[in-house]
C-alpha cells in the first residue's frame, strides 16, 4: 500500500504516493456490520490537481478482523464503491463514478492481473462532473459486478456499495441488483456535508438477482 498507485483520469494520468501525497483527516464514521467494519476518513491532497473545482476527495477503507487483510482506495467526487470479501477477508476493492464510454475499455483492463491478486486494490476511473448521473455507470457497475463474480466464483465473496445520497433512484436500483441498505455515513469534503447510504449483498444474492434482471 505505500506503492504509488496509478490512476487514470480524463487526459490525464495523477500519481498519487500514499505516504507522501495525501494529508488523511479525522475519522467521520466508523460502522459495523456483522463481519465487515467500515471506517470512512476524509482527507485530501497536497497538491493542485487539474480542473480542482470537479474534484472532491474521499477515502474508504474497509476493515476486517485481520489487520493484513486491507484494502484502501482513492477516489474522487461521490464515487459508486464496491469491495469484495473471501469468507472474512477483504479481497478486492473498485470505485466507479460514471463512466466516460471510450475509457471504459481501459479501465476494465485495469481490473485484470496482479492489481486484485498481489496489491488488493484496482485503480479507479476519475471523471468530470458533467459525466454524472448519465447513467453509463449503472451498466458499467453490473459489467465489474460480474467480473467479480466470473473471476473468483468464490460463493462467500460479497459487495458492497457506497450510494451518494443526493441521487434520486440509486438506492431502488441498487437493491434491483440484490443489496441492501446496512446503514448511513456522514462526511464532509472541502466544507461540504454529504450523506451516502451503505449497501452490501453477498455475491450468491447478486447472481439470482443479475440472472432474473435486464442489464
Amino acid at each position: 500500500m505505500n506503492k504509488s498507485l496509478a490512476i487514470l483520469a480524463i487526459n490525464v494520468v495523477i500519481l498519487i504516493n500514499v505516504a507522501h501525497s495525501i494529508t488523511i483527516g479525522t475519522i467521520t464514521d466508523v460502522k459495523n456490520h456483522g463481519d465487515m467494519s467500515l471506517e470512512v476518513r476524509s482527507m485530501r491532497s497536497d497538491k493542485e490537481l487539474d480542473h480542482a473545482e470537479d474534484l472532491c476527495l474521499t477515502m474508504f477503507s474497509f476493515r476486517v478482523d485481520d489487520a493484513n487483510a486491507r484494502c484502501i482506495d482513492y477516489n474522487l467526487c461521490r464515487p459508486f464503491a464496491f469491495g469484495a470479501w473471501q469468507g472474512d477477508k477483504l479481497i478486492s476493492f473498485v470505485a466507479i463514478i460514471d463512466v466516460v464510454p471510450r475509457l471504459s475499455q481501459t479501465f476494465s483492463s485495469l481490473l485484470k492481473g496482479d492489481n486484485v491478486a498481489k496489491y488488493g486494490h484496482v485503480m479507479n476511473l476519475l471523471t468530470r462532473k458533467e459525466y454524472q448521473r448519465s447513467g453509463i455507470a449503472t451498466k458499467f457497475a453490473i459489467m465489474v459486478i460480474k467480473y467479480y463474480i466470473q473471476t473468483h466464483a468464490l460463493t462467500k465473496n460479497g459487495i458492497i456499495a457506497d450510494v451518494a445520497g443526493d441521487v434520486p433512484g440509486l438506492v431502488r436500483m441498487y437493491e434491483r441488483y440484490g443489496l441492501r441498505n446496512i446503514g448511513r455515513r456522514e462526511y464532509t469534503v472541502a466544507g461540504n456535508s454529504y450523506s451516502n447510504t451503505i449497501m452490501a449483498a453477498k455475491f450468491e444474492d447478486l447472481l439470482r438477482s443479475l440472472a432474473s434482471t435486464s442489464n
